[in-house]
């Protein structure tokens, strides 16, 4: 079984504003991160790093339904004007190399990567208009970039950016917890991450005035990339989605503003919120 070691992360402040840019380390590894809000994007022109081959994603939307886009460069310096006039976005994370190792077939192999990985998770709206094929590596190579995307990956979910990973439950004695209303049935399983809500469940088609935009929205885009299906009466889901929030699970579900930790319940009905109380009192 493999075991995965303690790491350190290390976060400077570049100018010392805790809302502003950031450079992002990872012990024992070549690779760095800058995280840059729209807003002091300035920041670039200042700093020779950005002249360097770098991968980079422009992120934007909500926390329910964030909006990517992932690219290469030679520049940072160069490519971050032509992106002004994508509106959606409003901070951006590029990575590159400490050294000089970093080329242009590896960078367009982790760009190409990284798209193929979100387009599986369906976890975010991609703003890339293509799907490159990437860049054909050495077998060498290959298994190098195939790490430095595993710590991109890692840095990622540490700043708390999980749209590229393919919701994935790999303990199948954890338990499920069900939504049962109006005759319909919606299963999940209450992770780290939040609410995985699982295939087959059934969402309610009814919406009330509650429900607000945000869910009425995603609800609609889940319709249109067809992770959800029309079954007449219901929506049926048709792969994993991923929900921070527990309310905001149970609220995609029912059609209507809900409290998640009320609504999921187990096979014994007993709610989440319940369970979770119950565990933080064993000691």
């Amino acid at each position: 079984m493999n075991r995965i070691s303690p790491k350190t992360i290390k976060l400077f402040l570049l100018e010392g504003d805790p809302t502003g840019a950031k450079k992002v380390q990872l012990s024992n590894w070549s690779g760095m991160a800058f995280v840059i809000p729209r807003n002091r994007i300035e920041i670039v022109n200042k700093r020779e790093e950005f002249k360097k081959q770098c991968l980079y994603f422009l992120i934007g939307g909500t926390s329910i339904s964030p909006e990517v886009y992932i690219g290469e460069t030679e520049s940072f310096q160069k490519r971050i004007p032509q992106h002004q006039s994508k509106d959606f976005w409003n901070t951006c994370i590029v990575f590159l190399a400490k050294d000089e190792n970093l080329s242009k077939a590896h960078v367009k192999f982790l760009e190409a990567t990284f798209i193929d990985d979100c387009k599986k998770a369906n976890r975010s709206k991609l703003d890339n208009g293509n799907s490159p094929e990437g860049a054909k590596l050495s077998e060498e190579d290959e298994s190098d970039m195939s790490e430095f995307k595993q710590n991109i990956k890692l840095m990622m979910s540490s700043l708390g950016y999980t749209f590229h990973e393919i919701a994935s439950i790999t303990d199948k004695s954890q338990e499920k917890y069900f939504i049962k209303a109006k005759g319909l049935e919606a299963k999940g399983i209450y992770t780290a991450e939040g609410m995985i809500v699982l295939e087959g469940s059934q969402v309610s088609k009814e919406e009330t005035p509650s429900i607000g935009d945000s869910l009425h929205n995603l609800r609609a885009e889940k319709l249109q990339e067809q992770a959800l299906v029309d079954k007449d009466t219901y929506y049926e889901v048709q792969q994993k989605l991923t929900f921070s929030s527990l309310s905001t699970a149970a609220g995609f579900v029912m059609g209507r503003r809900a409290n998640g930790w009320a609504e999921w319940k187990n096979s014994d009905g007993k709610t989440i919120d319940e369970i979770e109380r119950k565990n933080l009192g064993k000691k």
